[in-house]
Protein backbone atom coordinates (compact mmCIF):
# COMPACT_ATOMS: atom_id res chain seq x y z
CA UNK A 1 0.00 0.00 0.00
CA UNK A 2 3.05 2.37 0.77
CA UNK A 3 4.09 1.70 -2.50
CA UNK A 4 1.42 2.12 -4.75
CA UNK A 5 -0.63 4.82 -2.69
CA UNK A 6 2.23 6.93 -0.60
CA UNK A 7 0.19 5.60 2.65
CA UNK A 8 0.99 3.24 5.41
CA UNK A 9 -1.56 0.43 5.96
CA UNK A 10 -0.39 0.21 9.96
CA UNK A 11 -2.01 4.13 10.80
CA UNK A 12 -5.10 3.33 8.33
CA UNK A 13 -8.25 1.61 9.46
CA UNK A 14 -9.38 -0.40 7.33
CA UNK A 15 -10.73 -4.08 6.64
CA UNK A 16 -8.68 -6.73 4.76
CA UNK A 17 -9.48 -10.43 4.09
CA UNK A 18 -7.15 -12.51 3.11
CA UNK A 19 -8.77 -15.81 1.84
CA UNK A 20 -6.03 -17.45 0.24
CA UNK A 21 -3.05 -15.92 0.52
CA UNK A 22 -0.78 -15.24 3.83
CA UNK A 23 -0.31 -17.36 6.68
CA UNK A 24 -2.61 -19.58 7.84
CA UNK A 25 -3.33 -17.72 11.36
CA UNK A 26 -4.30 -14.69 8.73
CA UNK A 27 -6.75 -17.03 7.03
CA UNK A 28 -8.67 -18.01 9.72
CA UNK A 29 -8.72 -14.83 11.34
CA UNK A 30 -10.34 -13.62 8.06
CA UNK A 31 -12.22 -15.98 7.44
CA UNK A 32 -14.12 -15.81 11.23
CA UNK A 33 -13.76 -11.93 10.59
CA UNK A 34 -15.64 -11.73 7.57
CA UNK A 35 -18.22 -14.33 8.93
CA UNK A 36 -18.81 -12.27 11.89
CA UNK A 37 -19.78 -10.03 10.11
CA UNK A 38 -22.16 -12.04 8.02
CA UNK A 39 -24.25 -13.27 10.73
CA UNK A 40 -24.37 -10.03 12.41
CA UNK A 41 -25.75 -8.54 9.26
CA UNK A 42 -27.97 -11.52 8.59
CA UNK A 43 -29.31 -11.55 11.98
CA UNK A 44 -30.26 -7.66 11.51
CA UNK A 45 -32.20 -8.69 7.80
CA UNK A 46 -34.08 -11.32 10.26
CA UNK A 47 -34.86 -9.37 13.18
CA UNK A 48 -36.22 -6.67 10.10
CA UNK A 49 -38.33 -9.39 8.26
CA UNK A 50 -39.98 -11.12 11.81
CA UNK A 51 -40.77 -7.53 13.38
CA UNK A 52 -42.37 -6.27 9.98
CA UNK A 53 -44.40 -9.78 10.10
CA UNK A 54 -45.81 -8.89 13.40
CA UNK A 55 -46.35 -5.42 12.71
CA UNK A 56 -48.46 -6.59 9.81
CA UNK A 57 -49.90 -9.25 11.49
CA UNK A 58 -50.82 -7.11 14.82
CA UNK A 59 -52.28 -4.34 12.30
CA UNK A 60 -54.39 -6.67 9.72
CA UNK A 61 -55.97 -8.53 13.28
CA UNK A 62 -57.28 -5.29 15.15
CA UNK A 63 -58.45 -3.60 11.60
CA UNK A 64 -62.23 -3.94 13.22
CA UNK A 65 -61.22 -2.00 15.78
CA UNK A 66 -59.51 1.24 13.75
CA UNK A 67 -61.40 3.75 12.18
CA UNK A 68 -61.41 3.88 8.18
CA UNK A 69 -58.61 7.23 8.52
CA UNK A 70 -56.83 5.62 10.91
CA UNK A 71 -56.37 2.20 9.05
CA UNK A 72 -55.66 3.86 6.33
CA UNK A 73 -52.73 6.34 7.56
CA UNK A 74 -51.58 2.62 9.40
CA UNK A 75 -51.29 1.03 5.96
CA UNK A 76 -49.19 4.56 4.12
CA UNK A 77 -47.02 4.42 6.96
CA UNK A 78 -45.98 0.17 6.84
CA UNK A 79 -45.75 0.48 3.21
CA UNK A 80 -42.80 3.47 4.18
CA UNK A 81 -41.57 1.21 6.28
CA UNK A 82 -41.09 -1.21 4.12
CA UNK A 83 -39.24 0.49 1.52
CA UNK A 84 -37.09 2.15 4.55
CA UNK A 85 -36.36 -1.53 5.68
CA UNK A 86 -35.68 -1.89 1.67
CA UNK A 87 -33.38 1.03 1.45
CA UNK A 88 -30.41 -0.23 3.95
CA UNK A 89 -30.63 -3.82 2.64
CA UNK A 90 -29.86 -2.50 -1.01
CA UNK A 91 -27.75 0.30 -0.45
CA UNK A 92 -25.70 -1.05 2.20
CA UNK A 93 -25.88 -5.02 3.34
CA UNK A 94 -26.08 -6.21 -0.44
CA UNK A 95 -22.87 -4.27 -1.75
CA UNK A 96 -20.89 -4.75 1.51
CA UNK A 97 -21.78 -8.51 1.09
CA UNK A 98 -21.04 -8.63 -2.46
CA UNK A 99 -17.42 -7.03 -1.81
CA UNK A 100 -16.07 -9.48 1.00
CA UNK A 101 -17.82 -12.62 -1.02
CA UNK A 102 -15.95 -11.34 -4.28
CA UNK A 103 -12.48 -12.51 -3.79
CA UNK A 104 -13.96 -15.99 -2.44
CA UNK A 105 -15.62 -16.92 -5.68
CA UNK A 106 -12.66 -15.73 -7.61
CA UNK A 107 -14.80 -12.80 -9.44
CA UNK A 108 -12.05 -9.87 -10.35
CA UNK A 109 -14.32 -7.21 -11.14
CA UNK A 110 -11.86 -4.52 -10.90
CA UNK A 111 -11.97 -1.70 -8.15
CA UNK A 112 -15.22 -0.17 -9.35
CA UNK A 113 -17.67 -2.31 -7.59
CA UNK A 114 -15.77 -0.81 -4.37
CA UNK A 115 -16.32 3.07 -5.93
CA UNK A 116 -19.64 1.85 -6.71
CA UNK A 117 -20.50 0.55 -2.77
CA UNK A 118 -19.17 3.43 -1.60
CA UNK A 119 -21.78 5.85 -3.41
CA UNK A 120 -24.68 3.37 -2.80
CA UNK A 121 -23.92 3.49 0.96
CA UNK A 122 -24.01 7.60 0.55
CA UNK A 123 -27.33 7.78 -1.38
CA UNK A 124 -28.60 6.08 1.96
CA UNK A 125 -29.41 9.68 3.62
CA UNK A 126 -30.62 10.91 0.64
CA UNK A 127 -33.44 8.02 -0.12
CA UNK A 128 -34.60 7.57 3.05
CA UNK A 129 -36.78 10.40 3.88
CA UNK A 130 -38.06 10.08 -0.17
CA UNK A 131 -39.69 6.78 1.13
CA UNK A 132 -41.68 9.20 3.60
CA UNK A 133 -42.38 11.43 1.11
CA UNK A 134 -43.48 9.21 -1.80
CA UNK A 135 -45.59 7.07 0.71
CA UNK A 136 -47.22 9.51 3.12
CA UNK A 137 -49.99 11.73 1.36
CA UNK A 138 -49.36 15.04 3.55
CA UNK A 139 -45.83 14.53 3.33
CA UNK A 140 -45.94 14.73 -0.62
CA UNK A 141 -48.11 17.20 -0.42
CA UNK A 142 -46.29 19.63 1.73
CA UNK A 143 -43.33 18.53 -0.45
CA UNK A 144 -45.06 19.58 -3.62
CA UNK A 145 -46.34 22.84 -2.13
CA UNK A 146 -42.92 23.86 -0.71
CA UNK A 147 -41.56 23.09 -4.30
CA UNK A 148 -44.40 24.70 -5.96
CA UNK A 149 -43.94 27.77 -3.99
CA UNK A 150 -40.27 28.26 -4.47
CA UNK A 151 -41.05 27.78 -8.37
CA UNK A 152 -43.95 29.95 -8.27
CA UNK A 153 -41.73 32.60 -5.93
CA UNK A 154 -38.88 33.08 -8.32
CA UNK A 155 -41.17 33.12 -11.64
CA UNK A 156 -43.01 36.05 -10.37
CA UNK A 157 -39.82 37.47 -9.07
CA UNK A 158 -38.35 37.18 -12.78
CA UNK A 159 -41.84 38.31 -14.30
CA UNK A 160 -42.04 41.36 -11.45
CA UNK A 161 -38.35 41.98 -12.47
CA UNK A 162 -38.87 42.25 -16.35
CA UNK A 163 -42.69 44.11 -16.05
CA UNK A 164 -39.91 46.95 -14.18
CA UNK A 165 -37.54 46.82 -16.47
CA UNK A 166 -39.67 48.10 -19.39
CA UNK A 167 -42.00 50.40 -17.53
CA UNK A 168 -38.25 52.11 -16.35
CA UNK A 169 -37.46 52.60 -20.25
Amino acid sequence: MLEHHGVDVMNMTIIIAQYFEGTPQAMNKSRFGIGSLSVLSIISLVFIFYFGYKICHKLSSQSLEMSEKTKKLQTQLMKALVVQAAIPTCVSFAPCLFAWYQPVFGLDLGRWVQHAAGIAVATFPALDPLALIFFVPTFRRKFAEYFLFMKSYRTNKITTSRSQSRTDK
